[in-house]
């Protein structure tokens, strides 16, 4: 949490101003203040809700979330303090509940929060909050409920060595209200047990505003490597192999800067491990993707499965992954920051080209794709055609297994 909240920047943006800067949400609630605050929760009978479970849901929050009070099931609803107005009419049918104590993520609606009198039972959650960040509202939408418990389902089956993220077990969301949904991240046992510190990616070049020394510039400087190959192999190359593979079994993801994380070992080194959350921003070809997991789960519905994941825009959103969201945001910013690091002398300067690591991640991804279609595969600089040599390259490849076609629920 400390790199999260310390190190924030904007991706591809003006690197002096935080992201939250021209937001409307109070300074408590920033991340960046690094502050505690409280969370009000609330009793609300379960026939008044939408829910939707995951079967990693631990056992130990249970009792934190479901209840029955004289014979009905009551489920526990957390309002951020932001919120309260937008919820008044769910809540003046509930009973308060204890309160949780919860810092912000990097999200900013996203906490970690733990009960009142049990500051070792830790979770994230996933609020609706009733402002705006970066010009959107940040209300949850109960279709976005339902998809993101499903694609956690989804990707529980996939079984691929390498690919980490937080589960998303429970979801609620009130009904007769939209935008008022709340998503629960379990905390993998690994990460509690501290075996790997987990950062996200714009951690890596975050200054703190000036006031901190990047992670990268210490890691690069201590490898001895030039700084466009530390970061061409250590994270350009093993996220290349990582997307192809789930591209080709049928999966595509948001990996921005926030969302997408990376690992440190405990001597402050990098470590060629991503860790993904938010699963929202997740796309699945199921019919595809159903011929590589142990089995097609039952998917949660608010609306359809269209509607509710987006299934026939997935090879707009393969593009979107990498244009928009790596390479657009991420890798587009690194850089500008090693060229600005380069001026300050913070790291050995080299001549290479203004988009440098932009060009080599696509070199990167041509790559992993020729191998594996067996054949030369060159791809657009906007990755316009991505979606379409993913889709040439699965049909000419074997099936892992066969599940059938993907049901509602």
């Amino acid at each position: 949490m400390e790199s999260e909240q310390t190190r924030m920047v904007r991706d591809g943006g003006d690197p002096s101003k935080l992201p939250r800067d021209n937001s409307l949400q109070g300074r408590k609630y920033k991340p960046e203040s690094r502050a505690s605050f409280t969370v009000e929760s609330y009793w609300v009978d379960a026939s008044l809700m939408h829910e939707w479970r995951d079967s990693a849901f631990p056992p130990e929050l249970e009792p934190e979330f479901t209840r029955v009070k004289n014979g009905a099931r009551q489920l526990r609803l957390l309002v951020h303090p932001e919120s309260h107005a937008f919820y008044k009419d769910v809540i003046a049918k509930a009973e308060r509940a204890p309160d949780f104590i919860a810092t912000a993520t990097a999200s900013g609606r996203t906490v970690l929060a733990s009960p009142a009198g049990n500051p070792g039972l830790r979770f994230f959650v996933k609020l609706s909050l009733n402002k705006k960040l970066g010009g959107s509202l940040r209300t949850i939408k109960t279709s976005e409920v339902a998809r993101s418990i499903g694609l956690s389902r989804v990707l529980a089956e996939l079984n691929l060595p390498g690919f980490d993220y937080l589960p998303e077990v429970l979801g609620l969301s009130p009904k007769g209200i939209e935008g008022g949904g709340m998503i629960v991240r379990a905390l993998p046992e690994k990460i509690v047990r501290g075996e790997l510190l987990y950062i996200p990616l714009f951690a890596l070049y975050g200054d703190g505003k000036g006031t901190l020394e990047p992670h990268l510039v210490r890691m690069i400087r201590e490898s001895g490597d030039a700084p466009a190959e530390f970061i061409r192999t250590r994270i350009l190359r093993p996220f290349a192999a990582l997307w192809a593979e789930l591209a080709l079994r049928g999966i595509t993801m948001e990996p921005h800067g926030q969302n997408m994380m990376i690992a440190i070992d405990r001597d402050g080194r990098l470590v060629s491990r991503f860790l993904f959350r938010d699963l929202g921003g997740f796309n699945v070809d199921f019919e595809h993707a159903a011929k590589h997991l142990s089995r097609l789960p039952i998917l949660p519905t608010f609306t359809s499965v269209e509607g509710d994941y987006f299934v026939s825009k997935h090879k707009s959103y393969l593009q979107e992954s990498l244009n928009l969201y790596f390479v657009g945001a991420f890798v587009y910013d690194l850089d500008k920051r090693i060229a600005k690091w380069e001026r300050q002398g913070l790291i050995p300067a080299a001549p290479r080209a203004y988009d440098h690591l932009q060009n080599a991640f696509r070199l990167e991804v041509e790559r992993v794709l020729t191998v594996r279609a067996g054949r030369p595969v060159r791809l657009a600089d906007d990755y316009e055609n991505i979606g379409d040599e993913i889709v040439k390259i699965r049909r000419d490849l074997k099936p892992a297994g066969a599940c059938g076609r993907a049901a509602a629920g």
